[in-house]
């Protein structure tokens, strides 16, 4: 008790006014017992530290955290001395432990919680999981191995002092709770050469079997059979530039057939894998020289555009941009766009030196002995073809960093223009609570058209499957009391309510959507109502100002550079939306590049269900009075269908009067001129429509309906009729008319011939052969199409039978009334009408 007396004394008497007099006390490694107020002395010590000490700071935090873990191992455990080295012991530098009262509760262990900040930060900036846990391991793993590299002092730690130190460290380790670095239990065990200075991720990866293709920059390939991890990178435009190396045979050969119109013969002589690898490699080649010129364009681009409209990078604070509603960062540094430049010019040079030597060297003994040989002109051209198709998107994503630089520059500028003008507290809360109303507005006005876009094609979030996972304990219980149910009229209703909850449930969900939409307007509404009532409010506190100031010109220029803002941001979020439309949400499936324009493409997102204006006015030739008359007739012919049905007479009063009312709608919406704006835009509609058909026409692109969303897809000509072919010749079930002779003529004289036999010897009346004498006017041949399957792997095709107008449907129909009950009455016992006669 003595000499921990004299040391507390010599402690206190000690002044330490700098780290320098503090850091002989701390480091001292023979001053191991130490009192809590010596702990609380160091801790007021490290907390006045300035702030640019942090390292200083850390290394005190480390120590004092040593320490009181060190007092509270003597407090609690008699064998104290067994955390000091042999050196330490034999020396004699240990002090008898002092007894406490209890012992503190240890504290839950959660997780490292540095990781866990930087995780976040890094989620909210929109990083993909899988560079987040790369960015992970590089900043929190060196510290690690600093921690490892002081603990173990030699490149093998002895086997006798192994489970001292392993107790020791965890020690340490657990009791700084601001780190959390923790390692593995047994890599003590490990010498220095065996530790790796970048830990693993802690996601498993999934671990993938394939051979990987290396080109060398000499043009020379080597082959790789090794384990590689599937490494995806999104950043950057990257998940849009394609693999030619790791891509199947079959994906391949695919994409060279569908790049010209002759190359499925020439595809077919590359039948070895050898032959395959060499096209590939060129591919590779090809495409690494395109990827370095469209990244040449671009930062050129960017170069030429901060020279010219001086746009270069430009930032804010994130507080500053959350209040003024703007972007807080764009651009890049004319430093960076310089090196950039010189860094890209190398990799030009690279690729063009790799492509010249692949092609100097002699062709594989594969290719040179072809029997008849491989025409490499029309090889370059296919290859050079599929390449540029495969960057399509990459260019589009590159015009689209343009565009929003653009955007994103002129936003910042319009609001310097802002407070140039200098406005008051009052105006600048006024103009803050505007813009934050309209870009609230845009964005809610974004989920609408989502929202209206995914009703549409029946494409609901993946977040309403939640409801299906919310009645699985209901389906239990219906399924075990239906097993427990003795009466046949409970299991019946039981199995009724079973099949109506699966119904409402899908109602429900567009419902949901449908509210959802409705809430949605009714905010837009709310956000108008704020912006307005604030530009009210500017304009009373700029007129109040206006008569105390005499300068009216400085309150025009506020107005009017605010109006400049707010038209800016409207255009800004109408482009956001139309990317999102256009790319995220696309009402069709494209196998294929689809040669046309943006605003081309939104005619086609609006779905089957849209109708052009009045085009009416320009698709048909023939006079007015000729269209009104065949659409009445229609109308009439269905109307009549209906009400007879229902057995209302068609001559009664009301009824006269429903089809006259309607002859008159039609004459006057028909005849009534058009207003100018609806004129032109009905007319661009219609020219834009006829582009559209022309372009796809030039393209060889096949359109039509999708098989179970029913949405438009398009698809290379020659792959949709090979799909076709290989249905037709799978099944064998149909067969093409290839003679150009159509058949429509011989079988309506089959049937009416044979109607007429019937009717002529007493067989059949005269009220049944005119129910099954064919519709002349409607009259067509038989025939078949198909509908893509997009929502399968293979995208394999339906066939779809359209018989409806052929020559024997009416004597089909007919047999089907008068056999259809027999048949029903005979089978009965062995006919299920529905899933719930099924079931029963």
């Amino acid at each position: 008790m003595a000499a921990r007396n004299q040391w507390s004394t010599n402690v206190n008497n000690t002044e330490c006014d700098t780290d320098e007099d503090m850091k002989p006390i701390l480091m001292d490694p023979g001053r191991h017992d130490v009192d809590d107020r010596f702990i609380d002395r160091l801790t007021h010590y490290v907390l006045d530290l300035d702030k640019g000490e942090l390292k200083e700071r850390r290394a005190l935090d480390d120590e004092i955290a040593f320490l009181r873990d060190l007092c509270r191992w003597q407090n609690a455990q008699g064998h104290w001395y067994e955390l000091l080295s042999p050196t330490q012991v034999s020396t004699g530098q240990q002090q008898q432990p002092q007894e406490h009262g209890e012992e503190k509760k240890k504290k839950k262990c959660r997780g490292n919680r540095r990781a866990q900040r930087l995780r976040r930060r890094l989620r909210q900036q929109g990083i993909d999981s899988d560079t987040i846990t790369e960015l992970v391991n590089q900043r929190i793993n060196p510290q690690q191995q600093e921690q490892h590299d002081e603990a173990i002092q030699n490149d093998q730690i002895p086997q006798s002092t192994q489970h001292k130190d392993k107790y020791d460290n965890s020690t340490v380790k657990k009791s700084i709770k601001r780190k959390r670095n923790e390692t593995s239990a047994n890599i003590i065990d490990k010498s220095l050469s065996q530790l790796s200075i970048s830990q693993p991720s802690p996601k498993k990866q999934k671990m993938v079997n394939n051979e990987i293709e290396q080109v060398i920059t000499n043009g020379t390939s080597e082959t790789k059979h090794s384990k590689s991890k599937k490494q995806i990178n999104h950043t950057n435009g990257d998940s849009y530039i394609p693999d030619y190396l790791k891509v199947s045979n079959r994906v391949f050969k695919r994409m060279l057939i569908s790049s010209l119109e002759d190359a499925k013969e020439i595809v077919k002589g590359l039948n070895s894998k050898d032959k395959i690898n060499y096209i590939r490699q060129y591919a590779y080649l090809i495409h690494r020289l395109f990827y370095v010129q469209l990244q040449e364009t671009q930062w050129k681009y960017y170069y030429d555009i901060g020279i010219q409209e001086n746009i270069w990078s430009g930032r804010v604070s994130k507080k500053w941009a959350a209040m003024n509603s703007m972007n807080y960062t764009y651009g890049r540094s004319k430093t960076l766009i310089i090196q950039r430049l010189k860094t890209i010019q190398r990799q030009l040079q690279q690729a063009s030196q790799a492509l010249q030597q692949f092609g100097n060297q002699p062709l594989p003994q594969c290719l040179s002995e072809m029997n008849p040989p491989l025409d490499f002109e029309k090889i370059s051209v296919m290859v050079t073809a599929v390449v540029r198709k495969g960057q399509h998107k990459l260019k589009q994503q590159f015009e689209h960093n343009k565009k929003m630089l653009k955007l994103d520059s002129t936003d910042h500028l319009f609001v310097k223009n802002v407070y140039d003008l200098k406005p008051n507290k009052q105006q600048i809360r006024s103009i803050r609570n505007i813009w934050k109303a309209i870009q609230n507005k845009k964005q809610m006005e974004e989920q609408i058209e989502i929202l209206k876009h995914r009703i549409n094609s029946n494409c609901l979030p993946p977040a309403f499957n939640l409801l299906d996972y919310t009645v699985d304990k209901i389906d239990k219980i219906l399924s075990r009391s239906k097993q427990s149910a003795t009466n046949d009229n409970d299991n019946q209703q039981q199995t009724i309510l079973a099949a109506r909850r699966l119904k409402k449930i899908g109602r429900f969900k567009y419902d949901m959507l449908e509210l959802r939409i409705a809430a949605g307007e009714d905010k837009v509404r709310y956000y108008d109502k704020i912006a307005k009532k604030e530009k009210k409010k500017l304009l009373i506190i700029t007129n109040k100002l206006k008569k105390n100031n005499s300068d009216s010109d400085i309150f025009k220029q506020l107005m009017a550079a605010i109006e400049a803002r707010e038209k800016h941001m409207i255009e800004h979020a109408n482009y956001i939306i139309q990317q999102k439309l256009n790319m995220l949400l696309s009402l069709f499936f494209a196998n294929t590049i689809i040669p046309l324009s943006n605003e081309q493409l939104l005619i086609i997102n609006k779905g089957l269900k849209f109708i052009p204006p009045c085009q009416s006015h320009f698709y048909y030739p023939q006079p007015m009075d000729e269209i009104i008359e065949q659409e009445y007739k229609r109308l009439y012919t269905e109307n009549c269908k209906n009400l007879t049905n229902y057995t209302f007479s068609t001559k009664d009063t009301h009824a006269t009067e429903f089809f006259s009312e309607v002859k008159h709608f039609l004459e006057e919406l028909y005849t009534k001129p058009l207003p100018k704006k609806l004129k032109v835009k009905a007319r661009y509609i219609y020219k834009m429509i006829k582009s559209m058909q022309q372009k796809l026409r030039k393209a060889n692109i096949a359109v039509g309906q999708t098989d179970k969303s029913k949405l438009f897809f398009f698809i290379d000509a020659q792959e949709y009729e090979e799909k076709i072919r290989n249905y037709m010749s799978k099944t064998n079930a149909y067969q093409e008319i290839t003679s150009g002779i159509c058949p429509l003529a011989d079988d309506l004289h089959s049937v009416l011939t044979l109607l007429d036999y019937l009717l002529k010897h007493n067989r059949i009346t005269k009220e049944q052969h005119k129910q099954m004498y064919p519709n002349l006017k409607t009259l067509e041949l038989a025939h078949i199409y198909f509908n893509l399957k997009v929502h399968k792997p293979e995208m394999s095709v339906r066939p779809i039978l359209a018989s409806i107008n052929a020559p024997a449907r009416n004597i089909s129909s007919f047999l089907d009334q008068l056999l259809t009950p027999i048949y029903n009455y005979v089978t009965k016992d062995i006919t299920f009408i529905n899933s719930i006669d099924l079931i029963r």
